[in-house]
């Protein structure tokens, strides 16, 4: 008697226990299950008001990095693509199998580690490009490989979401090709233009880079902040689909800059290919999900991409900060050629003469260490 006198009140609160877990998981279907018809107005404006945000965004920050760069960077580029090669395989091959290993090794929920997939075989995001000028990287570079991985996108996200999702899912992606080509369009345009405003109009080229680069970091910041609010299931997610948003961005960062660093990369360039590993882009990731996915998997599927965004995007600013402490302010920047061997280093005011040196490096030398 003794012994169930002792175990009634456990039993009592196991049965409490339980009524309340399941109540409690009962609301989060019923939240994650409203649809956009289902939004107060306010959230619908709100909803609205990112979306012209992102855009705006967007332009500015490619408009900006336009400012910055000239046609040699492109021949730069062109002569010497073993960076965006490698920026490539790290991006397109090692992170998603990075992703996908530590999917299985946090035993992630079907829905969220669909998510983590098609974060992470996105194209690369502007965001990228301002990050790496940010911390004196290659920014033409940048620019180039965000260009070509949304173009390569286009045939290799429904290849790369059909390898690494077998394991969660039978879902087959609907990639939304027309979004993929008006970004692929909003990333060229302004940077075409900004590149004509350094040409014609320097000073005012300027101007737009110190304004451009300000309304990256704060437009992408309220941006991170709105989708936390409007999507209500990032808030009742579980701890491990957390864990890999907080792990992944690091992990990724030391993919890419080791991937660069092996195969002797400048340290610039490193920092390049690592923060392109990094920084995809959210919205398509979304837009896809809207497209394949039932509307109560689609709300547990976009956890990641939003909270991955808001990380990555937090983490870009600390590096940021810690690179730009560290530098020594008394010493003069470093002028870098690239050369068919590799690099070198050339102090302001010295005279360099190498028969592997590019004519355009000879005229334009705007990279810096």
């Amino acid at each position: 008697m003794k012994t169930e006198a002792q175990a009634s009140p456990v039993k009592s609160l196991l049965d409490v226990f339980s009524t309340t877990q399941a109540k409690q998981s009962t609301d989060v279907q019923n939240i994650m299950a409203i649809t956009d018809d289902d939004l107060p107005s306010n959230l619908k404006v709100m909803e609205i008001t990112t979306e012209v945000v992102i855009f705006m965004t967007i332009v500015a920050i490619n408009l900006a990095m336009g400012c910055t760069l000239t046609t040699n960077d492109f021949k730069r580029q062109w002569k010497f693509p073993s960076g965006i090669i490698l920026g490539m395989i790290s991006k397109i091959l090692m992170y998603p199998f990075t992703a996908f290993a530590l999917n299985h090794l946090l035993e992630i929920p079907s829905p969220y580690a669909i998510g983590v997939i098609l974060m992470v075989v996105c194209p690369g995001s502007s965001v990228s490009s301002l990050f790496t000028y940010f911390v004196d990287g290659d920014v033409c570079m940048s620019v180039f490989s965000t260009a070509f991985s949304t173009l390569l996108s286009i045939g290799l996200l429904p290849a790369l979401l059909y390898i690494y999702t077998r394991s969660w899912t039978t879902y087959t992606a609907v990639v939304p090709y027309l979004s993929i080509a008006a970004m692929l369009l909003v990333i060229i345009s302004p940077v075409l233009l900004g590149m004509v405003l350094r040409v014609w109009k320097p000073k005012v080229a300027n101007v737009i880079v110190t304004i451009g680069t300000t309304i990256g970091i704060v437009g992408y910041s309220a941006c991170a902040l709105f989708h936390i609010f409007l999507q209500t299931s990032v808030r009742h997610s579980t701890w491990n689909v957390y864990f890999i948003a907080l792990v992944l961005p690091i992990v990724g960062f030391g993919v890419g800059y080791c991937t660069g660093y092996v195969f002797k990369q400048h340290p610039s360039r490193c920092r390049t290919i690592a923060i392109g590993t990094v920084f995809q882009n959210s919205g398509i990731a979304i837009l896809t999900l809207v497209a394949t996915v039932e509307n109560f998997e689609w709300s547990q599927c976009v956890v990641f991409p939003i909270v991955y965004g808001a990380v990555s995007g937090l983490y870009g600013l600390v590096y940021t900060l810690v690179f730009r402490g560290l530098q020594h302010p008394s010493k003069a920047p470093t002028e870098w050629i690239v050369m068919a061997g590799g690099y070198t280093s050339l102090e302001p005011g010295d005279d360099f003469e190498n028969p592997w040196l590019l004519e355009a490096d000879k005229d334009d030398m705007s990279f810096r260490y």
